[in-house]
């Protein structure tokens, strides 16, 4: 009889994850595959209680730390390219422009005090915004 629950169990998480799409029921899943399995071979209920638990519990916070992981976004692999100055550089006036795999940012000077005129080559260091926040090169 354990083993339709522990299906059952499977089925209901699956849909749920199937309709939120949030990786919110999915870390039951191994759990209750275990624990079905060990209910075939009639392993008594407190022990596949237990086992359900500690490893949907070891899927959850294995789960999460992946997913704390930060990738890079698009705009993220743009630090520490090079990017060719288009327009001068004046963070006082908020104007600047430069060129990188071939599109228009804005650029700002990490560094006001340095002169970034067209034709200089700027390293990306940070990113406000839409704007590259750069150091000459």
């Amino acid at each position: 009889m354990m083993s339709y629950i522990w299906a059952a169990v499977i089925v209901a998480a699956l849909l749920l994850e199937g309709i939120t799409l949030g990786l919110v029921s999915i870390w039951f899943v191994p759990g209750a595959l275990v624990a079905l399995i060990m209910s075939l071979f009639s392993v008594p209920l407190p022990w596949q209680i237990l086992a359900f638990g500690v490893i949907s519990v070891v899927t959850l916070f294995l789960g999460l730390k992946i997913r704390r992981k930060k990738t890079k976004t698009n705009v993220d692999s743009l630090i520490g390219k090079t990017v060719l100055i288009t327009e001068e550089v004046n963070n006082i006036e908020a104007r600047g422009t430069g060129k990188l795999n071939g599109q228009v940012w804005s650029v700002r000077a990490k560094d006001p005090s340095q002169a970034l005129v067209p034709g200089d080559q700027a390293v990306v260091v940070a990113i406000e915004g839409v704007k590259l926040i750069c150091l000459k090169k």
